[in-house]
């Protein structure tokens, strides 16, 4: 149900739903990330909001679906605490979790985020709250939405960190919108 006259994309959307299912039928080893890319008012949400109701709709079951957008936040660890107090809450519900982080290149405090979510997404051991914790083995995927180009990015501090933990495959540019003449 993906709305596009784009049928190269229409595809692209189609096989990465596919292939999420697969693998969320033989269960996650570490949460499946994703990096959502276009300019802004393309429809990253609206592409997002489809792609989580397709999913529950394809695997028949409730799929949890916290949403932040850290526009909304002026300090790291206020952004930080909310994503993993959803992803917490989200996973004692014991039925996978579909997380959107939109924004994920703003600012805060004048730093990135994206060293605090490099573990975390990784499957690897983080504190929070003073405790260690992994959010490994658990049906949890993430989307991850810039609202600037990567080639902006590449100076920032630990991008290329950030992204060698979301594949290829799994980096979805949204097709830009063009008016017919």
């Amino acid at each position: 149900n993906f709305v596009s006259n784009d049928r190269k994309f229409y595809r692209i959307a189609r096989d990465r739903l596919q292939m999420l299912l697969r693998r969320l039928q033989v269960g996650l080893s570490k949460p499946d990330n994703y990096l959502l890319i276009a300019q802004p008012g393309l429809g990253k949400s609206f592409f997002v909001r489809e792609f989580h109701a397709q999913l529950q709709h394809v695997l028949g079951k409730d799929v949890a679906f916290p949403e932040r957008n850290l526009s909304a936040y002026d300090k790291i660890e206020a952004a930080f605490e909310d994503i993993i107090t959803d992803v917490i809450y989200a996973l004692t519900s014991h039925r996978p979790v579909f997380v959107f982080i939109d924004e994920v290149d703003t600012l805060l405090d004048d730093k990135s985020i994206l060293e605090r979510l490099i573990a975390p997404m990784n499957g690897d051991p983080f504190f929070f709250h003073g405790k260690q914790m992994s959010i490994a083995k658990q049906d949890l995927v993430v989307f991850f939405a810039l609202s600037t180009s990567p080639e902006k990015m590449e100076e920032r501090q630990k991008w290329t960190d950030f992204l060698s933990r979301i594949p290829q495959a799994h980096r979805i540019i949204l097709p830009e919108f063009q008016i017919p003449n």
